[in-house]
């Protein structure tokens, strides 16, 4: 019930957002046709994987590298890598190096608050991580909700349920991690 009540807060103090704009269809296309796996990983916090002298970089990822779809660099770094640092795919000098990863899609379109996400990168030091993921994984359902993509939270409850009585796979180890 505490979420609803952050959620009713969270629209009424933020001005609707503008569904003709490109980015708001783009994010809500995105969501709309989301698997789980996938909903679940855009919802963890990712940091920059690169090495610079010996230690990572560390940094927040917001975006994920277009040739493998792994958010493991951060801007900076996804401009002087060559290779992403968990598949060591080329990552392309030619056209776009990465896309915004779903969350962050949702914050520029106006879908998520930019506070939430500043919140979460100030508790996180002192929290752990699955719960901040927890969180902005109920965000982007919130999202679902309230563009009427209440088939996504259909399917998610639907395959947590084939999981449950048909046997542990992929998704339930992706799962693991939020506990």
């Amino acid at each position: 019930m505490a979420m609803a009540t952050d959620g009713d807060a969270r629209i009424s103090s933020r001005p609707p957002p503008n569904y003709d704009s490109s980015i708001v269809q783009d994010a809500l296309e995105q969501l709309a046709s989301i698997d789980l796996i996938a909903l679940c990983n855009e919802a963890k916090i990712e940091h920059c994987r690169a090495t610079r002298d010996l230690s990572s970089c560390g940094r927040y990822v917001q975006h994920v590298l277009s040739s493998c779809g792994h958010a493991s660099l951060c801007a900076e770094c996804s401009q002087r890598c060559d290779v992403c640092p968990v598949c060591r795919t080329s990552i392309p000098n030619i056209g776009s190096r990465v896309q915004l990863r779903l969350y962050y899609k949702c914050i520029e379109a106006g879908l998520i608050s930019k506070r939430h996400d500043d919140r979460f990168q100030e508790k996180e030091s002192s929290r752990n991580h699955s719960m901040t993921d927890i969180q902005r994984l109920y965000l982007l359902f919130d999202v679902a909700l309230e563009n009427n993509l209440v088939s996504l939270i259909c399917n998610c409850i639907l395959t947590v349920i084939e999981q449950y009585f048909f046997g542990c796979s992929e998704l339930m180890l992706s799962m693991y991690v939020f506990t």
